[in-house]
């Protein structure tokens, strides 16, 4: 009888292990693709998968997108106020004239990484989109958890932002 019981509580053990083990990992369906990231300027890991444990907003955006321009502000905002705890913005710029991106840069607040889509092959591939701004949250397991493109207001980033950083 004691060894029945054993017996079932190791098997139970071993479920609960196994389903831990599982919900830990990226699922298959909503797997953020690992993309190279030329973000050895900022010191910061050059693969999308050096980021796991962190919650990341991919904000592709263009220096002559109204819409960005206007939705920039605000992502700026929530790196500044949640960055301390484990969330990272990158800008991709699909900028093919690099010239006004500096100034950009500096106008619209963005004080977070800045990479251009015209160095990342794949990234059209990883990360689809029909327009800009569109941006892409991916959790701290490396799945992609949220998708957006065009603006129209960030009310639900902050909020999604906040419910992975404190998953």
């Amino acid at each position: 009888m004691i060894r029945k019981v054993l017996m079932l509580f190791a098997l139970f053990a071993l479920i609960v292990g196994v389903l831990y083990y599982l919900s830990n990992q990226p699922s298959p369906i909503n797997a953020a693709q690992d993309v190279s990231l030329p973000l050895q300027s900022y010191h910061l890991p050059t693969k999308l998968s050096g980021f796991r444990g962190k919650v990341v907003l991919i904000d592709f955006w263009a220096t002559w997108c109204g819409p960005c321009k206007m939705s920039i502000p605000e992502v700026a905002r929530l790196y500044d106020k949640y960055k301390d705890r484990g969330f990272e913005v990158i800008g991709v710029s699909e900028d093919e004239d690099r010239s006004g991106v500096p100034e950009s840069e500096k106008m619209l607040g963005m004080h977070y990484p800045i990479v251009f889509a015209t160095d990342i092959p794949n990234i059209r591939d990883a990360f689809p989109h029909d327009g800009i701004p569109a941006m892409y949250l991916i959790d701290k397991r490396g799945n992609v958890s949220w998708h957006q493109d065009g603006y129209s207001g960030q009310e639900n980033l902050e909020e999604k932002v906040t419910e992975l950083l404190n998953d």
